[in-house]
């Protein structure tokens, strides 16, 4: 039972939120549109990544009771910032343009 609902997550994850935060970081990195470049899977494996590490930093926080950072928003903005120039450095290189 869990293989098929955790496929359904993911497909999910991928269709619904990862994906078009991805066309929406090209449109903010002025790259192809996905429609013309499809989505590789390295682009997909970045935002996983930005989305397991925030959501770790919730499991630090609230299951391990670690001390963290309060200001949850300058996390998030300042991971997306990171995530926004990263995908400028290396994009161009990685979809051949």
């Amino acid at each position: 039972m869990g293989k098929p609902l955790n496929r359904r997550y993911i497909r999910l994850a991928e269709d619904e939120f990862l994906k078009p935060i991805c066309g929406e970081i090209r449109v903010e990195c002025n790259l192809p549109d996905v429609k013309k470049v499809p989505i590789t899977p390295l682009e997909l494996e970045r935002l996983w990544v930005m989305h397991g590490g925030l959501f770790y930093y919730a499991v630090r926080k609230n299951i391990y009771h670690s001390n963290v950072l309060a200001d949850y928003e300058a996390i998030v903005t300042s991971s997306v910032r990171v995530m926004l120039e990263g995908a400028k450095a290396i994009s161009v290189k990685e979809l051949d343009l």
